[in-house]
């Protein structure tokens, strides 16, 4: 970090300070050029305008920090400043009365002694050592090695040359600013090269030479006559005010930056400088006081001392060579632990150290949770390497907000290339992954959001819930990652990223900036694809910890997920309590289904023609001893989050054949052949799904014709795992329902990859018919009706709430159906009792 950075405008409070030392140094050295013996006071007075300048400049670099280390830093040097002004006027008077003359007073050392003081204190906020014990006794050690050495200089050397009648205040004074000197030599020294510090080292470097300016300042001014008092009173304070407000300025030109520490400084060798002191001035007594013999001895001791220091400063050079080593090593490993290796971005570690320090620090901060939506799509089609390959260019947008890969930005409008090269994929907001060649275009809807991916001239566009705390991704011109802003990778598709705000409305724009990053083609290969996020937003509040932090955006992505994906929420705290109470249910359907707290109901599904059951959907409902009747609505998301979906699936396949094994035994032919039973998407991904079924067909005693397995679409596109399971299925000869047809992604491309045999027609199709006012409802409803005779498959119309609806529908074409019209749920016996009086028809036909 040599040299100065361009300017930056936060830095011009520091530029008028400096240019008014650097004048006012200029102005003091042309005036000792030319000035007249007797000329005194306009030289103290430039150097009181320096020490002035530099107290300035340490202030406004204390203004222009964050809270935390850097400001407290500078706040006490600016201190320290001050201290020195001191000093300096009361040099300037004593100058001006005639009282200059060797020597320094004991108010002028006060001062002198309280400015050391208040910028070794300083260094308390920066790091000067590790924190062991071992560490600070070395230091301790090095500190005390230069007061003694120093102390015997002075006492033995220094105030020997003081002009006689000097008096012992002075003497005094003067040797103990000298000590103070050589002690922050050491300190100022060892935190210039702290590798932990945070104020930039190269202001520490420049802040480590005052105190040899004050070593000479203190020997010339004791050394008496006309030139101690020039380099005192006109050059001593205004090389170390310059020094001030030089430092000063280098470090508000670097607010912000990665300090890069450097490895040596001139403080290292200053114990070795101490010993060597003592040794010559020990020859210099032994010299005058002893014979020759005992000289002889001396100075062999001396020698065979500097020989063994010798010695050991090579070791010394071997053992730190091998230090700075393992120091590398330690750095690599600590980044490794912090660093993400796909991605290089930080990992879930990093970041929670980056948000603890700052939220440590009563900085305001505010964390994103990104997820790709869907993204296993990806996954499971193009397969894990060029899955990995497309998170890393995703990782490279957020951090940089570059460009895409193929070198062209695309913002507000943007268009895909027709000349792009290879498919155009759209992972919907469902989970469908759908392609389009050049000029064509797929669109999909899915709950409270939609994506379009088109080859040439298409736009992309999201909408999210419209919720007053969620938002939805539009693509905008996204830029890179702000000043201050982290980005992390958590693990799979999953990012944070850390805001250095803490206000909502900037918070909520920098999600939809990044959900626009993420929102723009990426490239895999001769593929272009189309991603979208989810962003859970949570603002740090007070006294919360970096986990806690973390975890409400982690709430509120799963609200962005719940509201229909490609959106944004921001976190309320009335949500962890939802999130407690979902936890709570969760174990509570743990037990109910080891308890037997769970039953079923059959809703019948009639023939539409002969107004008789043909069959029956299993529906699972759960009386709880406490709360009561508990609304699938509730439960069910609960057991599919928490994935007690597998064994509820498993409960309700297994309590439904049991059901219809029973009815057959009792009623005969006047029994249902076959039983509807939803199942999950997390049941097909099971690897022993298939087996499973055919275990309860074969417990019961049932054949695969008799069972009927309801999916619904989004499950059917969940990934090849699941298609391979349908097809195992389907082969067994289990029958399969795609369950509310037409609101899902490229219906009609499903039929013809997916082994179905029938397709139940959504309520939402069904609504309004009667009247025949929604001519769209109309002309889906007649279409699907026209496509199932063609295909030969089976239709059922789902939630026939009158008899206009069920013969607007038979006249369609629609051959069965259910509804509360001809009957609810029902339970066991009911639904028997109906099977038992299968001649009775249901509803006039």
């Amino acid at each position: 970090m040599s040299g100065f950075p361009g300017p930056r405008p936060r830095d011009r409070a520091l530029t008028v300070p400096l240019l008014v030392v650097l004048a006012a140094l200029t102005f003091l050295l042309v005036w000792l050029w030319v000035r007249e013996p007797d000329d005194r006071l306009a030289g103290f007075i430039a150097g009181i305008v320096i020490v002035i300048g530099a107290t300035v400049a340490c202030l406004r670099v204390a203004r222009l920090a964050e809270p935390g280390p850097i400001r407290e830093f500078w706040r006490l040097w600016a201190g320290s400043a001050a201290a020195l002004l001191i000093s300096s006027i009361s040099a300037t008077i004593a100058a001006i009365r005639g009282d200059g003359g060797g020597g320094m007073p004991p108010y002028e050392a006060a001062s002198n002694v309280l400015s050391l003081v208040l910028a070794m204190v300083a260094f308390r906020h920066v790091p000067i050592t590790t924190r062991t014990r071992l560490d600070w006794a070395r230091l301790l050690l090095d500190g005390a090695a230069v007061i003694v050495a120093g102390s015997v200089f002075f006492s033995y050397v220094v105030l020997q040359t003081l002009p006689r009648g000097t008096d012992l205040a002075t003497r005094a004074g003067a040797g103990v600013v000298g000590i103070f000197c050589l002690l922050g030599l050491v300190i100022f020294g060892r935190a210039a090269v702290s590798p932990e510090g945070r104020v930039d080292p190269v202001s520490l470097g420049i802040l480590a030479l005052e105190p040899v300016v004050g070593l000479v300042t203190v020997w010339a001014f004791l050394a008496g006559g006309e030139t101690s008092v020039v380099v005192m009173g006109y050059l001593g304070y205004p090389l170390v005010g310059l020094g001030m407000a030089a430092a000063a300025y280098r470090q508000g030109r670097v607010l912000g930056v990665e300090p890069r520490h450097i490895r040596w400084s001139f403080a290292d060798p200053l114990q070795f400088l101490a010993v060597a002191a003592t040794a010559v001035m020990v020859i210099m007594v032994s010299a005058r006081d002893l014979d020759m013999r005992g000289r002889a001895v001396i100075v062999g001791a001396v020698l065979i001392a500097a020989i063994i220091v010798a010695r050991q400063l090579l070791s010394l050079r071997e053992n730190t060579q091998a230090l700075r080593g393992i120091r590398r090593q330690q750095a690599e490993l600590e980044r490794l632990a912090l660093t993400d290796n796909l991605t290089g971005l930080a990992n879930r570690s990093g970041f929670n150290l980056a948000l603890s320090e700052r939220l440590e620090a009563g900085l305001p901060a505010t964390a994103l949770f990104i997820d790709i939506d869907d993204f296993k799509m990806v996954n499971d089609t193009l397969g894990p390497a060029a899955a990995d390959q497309l998170l890393a260019q995703v990782a490279r947008r957020l951090q940089e907000g570059g460009l895409i890969s193929s070198g062209s930005e695309v913002g507000t409008g943007s268009a895909v290339p027709a000349s792009a090269a290879g498919s155009v994929f759209a992972v919907s907001a469902a989970g469908s992954v759908s392609a389009a060649g050049s000029g064509s275009a797929v669109s999909s809807a899915g709950s409270g959001s939609a994506v379009s991916s088109a080859g040439s001239g298409s736009a992309v566009s999201s909408a999210g819930s419209g919720s007053a705390v969620s938002g939805s991704a539009v693509v905008g011109s996204p830029s890179s990652a702000a000043a201050g802003e982290l980005v992390a990778r958590l693990g799979g598709d999953e990012f944070a990223i850390m805001l250095p705000s803490g206000e909502p409305a900037a918070a909520e724009a920098a999600a939809a900036r990044f959900q626009a990053i993420i929102g723009r083609p990426v490239h895999s290969g001769e593929q272009q694809l189309m991603l979208h996020a989810s962003v859970g937003i949570a603002i740090a509040g007070a006294g919360e910890t970096a986990d806690e932090v973390l975890r409400n955006a982690d709430i509120a992505l799963y609200a962005a997920k719940e509201s229909g994906k490609a959106s944004w929420v921001r976190f309320e705290p009335r949500m962890r309590h939802d999130m407690a109470a979902h936890a709570r249910l969760a174990g509570e359907l743990h037990d109910a289904i080891l308890g037997g707290q769970l039953r079923l109901l059959y809703q019948p599904v009639y023939d539409l023609v002969t107004a008789r059951m043909h069959g029956c959907e299993a529906l699972v409902r759960w009386q709880h001893p406490e709360r009561g009747f508990v609304s699938p609505g509730d439960f069910i998301p609960v057991a599919e989050r928490s994935g007690l979906i597998v064994p509820l699936g498993a409960w309700v396949l297994r309590e439904a054949c049991t059901q219809l094994a029973a009815w057959q035994a009792t009623l005969g032919p006047d029994a249902v052949e076959a039983v509807n039973v939803n199942v999950a998407v997390r049941q097909l991904r099971e690897t022993g799904f298939v087996d499973e079924v055919a275990a309860v067909l074969s417990d019961t005693g049932l054949q695969p014709r008799n069972l009927i397995l309801e999916v619904t679409e989004s499950s059917v596109v969940d990934g090849p795992q699941v298609a391979e399971t349908l097809s195992a299925l389907h082969e067994m000869g289990v029958s399969l329902a795609l369950d509310d047809f037409g609101t899902g992604q490229s219906s009609l491309s499903l039929l013809r990859a997916f082994p179905v045999d029938v397709l139940k027609l959504d309520k939402s199709f069904v609504d309004g018919i009667a009247d025949g006012t929604d001519r769209g409802r109309l002309a889906v409803a007649a279409a699907v009706a026209q496509l199932v005779e063609y295909l030969q498959l089976k239709a059922v119309a789902e939630g026939i709430e009158s008899l206009a609806q069920l013969e607007r529908l038979r006249d369609m074409g629609y051959r069965y159906g259910q509804g509360y019209f001809m009957a609810k749920p029902l339970p066991p016996d009911e639904c028997g009792a109906r099977m038992a009086a299968a001649l009775e028809p249901a509803f006039p036909h």
